[in-house]
């Protein structure tokens, strides 16, 4: 597979006669890539190769150096693609308010003062949105802590910065009605991811990868009756039986696309990025401005309750902990503890006849 990796220099080696190689270089010049080519790993070394040549450019003593410690460390790497894109956007906006900031901000003697800088910093970020201030603060806190386990400085000053965006949408579902509306507006190679997220309890970012069959990668896949996956956030294994209106119109489906994917874009190509903001504009549509793909989970949850299903059985569906669905069925008054209050106002009933 060809890839674009700016910089990188390949080369041929000639011995006796003979033509060995390609070699691959991160620069000219620099340190040779022992990978595969074309490979997710070849491309992370290249990645850390030309990280730390650049933080080699950094001048020592300035939180500069710490960011670049960051962007080259275990931690900011295993992130998910997606979130890691996201962080990129907020290490930004830190590089360019605090790069320049010296590492004797974060000596003891300092620290208070300093988390005074953030803090006030956070309170901007938050006047123009409450979720992204908190995530800017997530992000300059990870930051520090790597910072401060390297050694590079002594203190974390955003240690327990706490949170002003609270977000709750336990008790926003998609009424029956709703999703009538939404498929009768929406064109199929959308309607069939939300058919599919009420219908597994799954999140967006791995139903888009689900598969037709079992592929090379560790996808998920449907094999025609079961839906195999670990999820991406979690790392749960769950094993779905496709059932209902789902499983027809996944046999439909399948007989229509030469894609590897069940989700694709309306050419039949696997989803790369946009797939959030059509839906959102579909459901927009569709008169559903209220409800996101993500209350389609809490949905799925609510029908299993309604259907007879346990806490326990729900959990092995969704790969939410228990505690989680307990709290989402809370919301809609179909929790443990109303089955208790069932149980218990059954008996005061049995109680009063008998006393009559």
């Amino acid at each position: 597979m060809e890839i674009k990796l700016a910089g990188l220099h390949k080369t041929n080696m000639k011995r006796k006669g003979k033509v060995f190689g390609p070699y691959y270089y991160a620069w000219r010049g620099g340190p040779r890539l022992k990978s595969k080519y074309g490979t997710l790993a070849f491309a992370k070394e290249f990645e850390a190769a030309v990280a730390g040549r650049n933080a080699a450019k950094i001048p020592k003593g300035i939180f500069h150096s710490v960011i670049a410690t960051y962007k080259g460390s275990t931690e900011f790497g295993k992130l998910r693609d997606r979130t890691k894109a996201d962080y990129l956007k907020h290490i930004e906006a830190v590089e360019k308010k605090f790069g320049s900031l010296p590492l004797s901000a974060f000596k003891t003697i300092n620290v208070k003062k300093t988390r005074g800088v953030f803090k006030k910093w956070r309170d901007e970020l938050h006047q123009r949105s409450l979720r992204q201030g908190d995530y800017a603060w997530t992000v300059l806190a990870r930051i520090c802590s790597v910072g401060m386990d390297r050694g590079l400085i002594d203190e974390n000053p955003c240690t327990k910065g706490g949170r002003e965006y609270q977000s709750n949408r336990q008790d926003l579902i998609w009424t029956a009605d709703d999703e009538r509306k939404f498929y009768e507006s929406a064109p199929p190679h959308i309607s069939m991811a939300a058919l599919l997220a009420i219908w597994t309890g799954q999140r967006q970012g791995d139903l888009l990868k689900m598969r037709w069959k079992k592929g090379p990668s560790k996808e998920p896949y449907f094999d025609g009756t079961y839906m195999y996956l670990k999820q991406s956030k979690g790392n749960a294994y769950v094993r779905l039986k496709v059932v209902g209106p789902l499983k027809a119109a996944l046999k439909e489906a399948e007989a229509n696309t030469t894609s590897p994917y069940i989700l694709t874009t309306a050419r039949g190509e696997q989803w790369k990025s946009g797939f959030g903001s059509l839906f959102s504009k579909k459901k927009k549509e569709a008169g559903l401005g209220g409800l996101t793909f993500h209350d389609l989970r809490g949905t799925a949850i609510t029908r299993l309750a309604l259907a007879g299903a346990t806490v326990l059985e729900i959990a092995a569906v969704t790969g939410h902990s228990m505690k989680h669905v307990e709290e989402i069925l809370a919301a809609h008054y179909l929790g443990g503890k109303v089955e208790l209050a069932d149980q218990a106002m059954v008996k005061l009933e049995r109680y009063w006849e008998s006393a009559a």
